[in-house]
């Protein structure tokens, strides 16, 4: 079985405010160019500027307004298919992080990517709440025994001025290790963007814990087809809790418009 180690930052940067209320912000200088090559994707920001290479439009949507990829619907098969660099030099005395929000997804902060977009890509976007398919996460035992996966943690895990918390995870495509980790956001974003569909908390779990959990990607060979285990199996056995479809009604990020950019 191929593994790969996560470690999962549980201190959580909050402050997501709707677009509509912050005042634009913008790069002091944009380029945007279509990208055909196979050149590996890279991205994230550098001092003073964002650089990004060869990365789906999806990619700069979701971590431009912090959503998930499966929660944005309406989109043309290009946004997925077509990539593109963008690189930004950002004003003088502004540094650009890349913030956890509190549904475990990623943000830029401040909102330059999302700036560009809507004036490079015309995007215009609204939220709206739809049932869609969904899988709700429950207790697997009456008694509410935990498997062997998952166990309490009281860990500090204030991070220090201007450094980041000392609970922190690393991803990887099999093994995934989470240890002081906040029940309600970090798992239930490992678990949904696994499985590409929103996971709802029905377990009724509260405070953090010490997560270890390893599943099978099949998108990675193995040297024994017997050593593959499904995230739902591992989710039972190991961590005393089921995945069950379901269907619920979730907040959706709903393109409206967009439209391809004159490169420069």
């Amino acid at each position: 079985m191929y593994r790969v180690r996560i470690l999962i930052a549980i201190s959580l940067l909050t402050g997501v405010t709707l677009r509509a209320q912050e005042k634009a912000v913008r790069f002091e200088v944009a380029s945007v160019k279509r990208n055909t090559s196979d050149v590996q994707g890279s991205c994230g920001p550098r001092p003073g500027r964002l650089r990004c290479v060869n990365q789906p439009l999806l990619r700069y949507i979701s971590d431009a307004y912090g959503v998930p990829a499966y929660l944005i619907v309406n989109m043309a098969a290009w946004v997925t298919n077509e990539r593109f660099d963008i690189e930004g030099t950002m004003p003088s005395g502004t540094r650009l992080v890349l913030a956890v929000q509190p549904n475990g997804a990623l943000r830029y902060e401040p909102a330059v990517l999302a700036t560009l977009l809507e004036e490079r890509f015309a995007l215009r976007s609204h939220w709206e709440k739809r049932e869609i398919a969904t899988y709700d996460l429950t207790l697997a035992r009456d008694d509410g025994q935990f498997g062997p996966g998952l166990r309490r943690d009281n860990k500090d895990c204030t991070p220090p001025p201007n450094e980041m918390s000392p609970c922190r995870f690393s991803f990887g495509m099999n093994l995934h290790k989470a240890t002081g980790l906040q029940w309600d956001a970090m798992l239930i974003s490992v678990l949904s963007n696994a499985l590409r569909k929103p996971v709802i908390d029905r377990t009724g779990l509260q405070g953090q814990f010490t997560v270890d959990l390893t599943w099978s990607n099949d998108l990675m060979p193995t040297a024994d087809p017997g050593e593959k285990v499904s995230i739902f199996t591992a989710v039972r056995e190991q961590l005393g809790l089921t995945l069950q479809p379901s269907r619920t009604a979730v907040d959706v990020f709903v393109v409206d418009q967009i439209e391809r950019p004159t490169e420069n």
